[in-house]
């Protein structure tokens, strides 16, 4: 919660400023939950932090594609979520 909030003051500085803007609000890269199933299907175990809350991944190509998007077209004074893929560990 602590980083959310330090997020969220930087893109209040950021708007009051008056500069140009166009923030990308990213979650995890999917390829970090993949690899704790990999891990988890090696020792039988799933390790999980998040217990059965819903959390949210996507694939680094997809920010990239995102991010490249924004550089060529800008989209002035606007704030992106990039999360696409919502599930729990338990599912």
């Amino acid at each position: 919660m602590e980083l959310e909030i330090n997020h969220l003051a930087t893109e209040a500085l950021i708007k009051k400023s008056g500069i140009l803007y166009t923030i990308l609000r990213n979650g995890w890269y999917m390829e970090l939950h993949l690899s704790l199933l990999v891990m988890s299907r090696e020792l039988k175990h799933i390790y999980y932090v998040f217990g059965n809350e819903v959390v949210a991944g996507t694939l680094k190509t997809e920010y990239a594609k995102t991010g490249a998007k924004v550089i060529l077209e800008g989209v002035p004074h606007s704030i992106i979520e990039l999360t696409s893929c919502l599930f729990t560990y338990g599912e």
